[in-house]
Formats: C-alpha cells, structure tokens, sequence
C-alpha cells in the first residue's frame, strides 16, 4: 500500500480522467516497489515500523529504534510504542508516583507547620521574657 501511495505521488495528474486512466492500467498489474536509495529518511523509517509489526516484540523495537534514528518524529513508531507497551502496568506505576508525591507533600505540610509552630512557641516565650 505505501508503493502505491509512492507510485502515486511521483504522477503528475492534470486531471481526474488522467488519475483513471492512470489506476487502470496498473489494476492487477504489480506495484513496483522504490529502490531504497530512492527513499527518504522518513520514508525508510516508515518502512522500518511497518516491518516491525511483522517481527518479534524484540526484534519489533529494534526496527522502532532504528526508524527513531532516522527520523526522530515518526509518528507511526511512537503509535507502534504506545500499541506494545503494557497501558495498565504504565498507569499502575503513574498512581504509585501520584501517590508518593502525595505523601511527600503531606510530610513536607506536616513539617512546615511543626515548624510554624515552633517558631509561634519562640516568638511567645520570648515576648514573656
């Protein structure tokens, strides 16, 4: 499907007769495939990502990884990203910090208001000397 979206932008067309006819002539013909020097950077990562649906998880995040560095905003590969990994295990670990934050910041209210305190206590006990 991505030659024919190539083939298809490599054309020309004047007019929607000349797409037609264009689309006719190759139905049922193969779709020649691009040379891969041919190829743009974005391109062959895409390549890459749609490779990767076919592999391995492992092998599948190489071939994300090696798109990553062809071109660093392909989407496709931060969607493949997003399909592969364990959603559920992501938001269980983002409560856990939410969490964590939270009690850092009721220690740290907890601690400032000690403190507070202390400092009225201070301030009092000097007022009565």
């Amino acid at each position: 499907m991505i030659d024919l979206q190539r083939l298809l932008a490599t054309q020309n067309f004047k007019s929607e007769k000349e797409l037609k006819d264009f689309m006719n002539n190759i139905v049922g013909s193969p779709i020649p495939s691009f040379p891969e020097e041919t190829l743009t950077n974005q391109e062959k990562a895409i390549d890459l990502v749609l490779d990767a649906y076919d592999q391995e998880p492992q092998i599948g995040f190489e071939y994300i990884a090696d798109a990553l560095e062809l071109d660093p905003d392909c989407i496709e590969a931060y969607e493949f990203l997003g399909c592969c990994y364990d959603i559920p295990a992501i938001s269980n670990q983002l409560k856990l910090i939410e969490n964590l934050q939270q009690n850092h910041l009721t220690e740290i209210n907890q601690k400032t208001s000690s403190l507070k305190y202390l400092k009225k206590q201070e301030v009092q006990s000097t007022e009565v000397n």
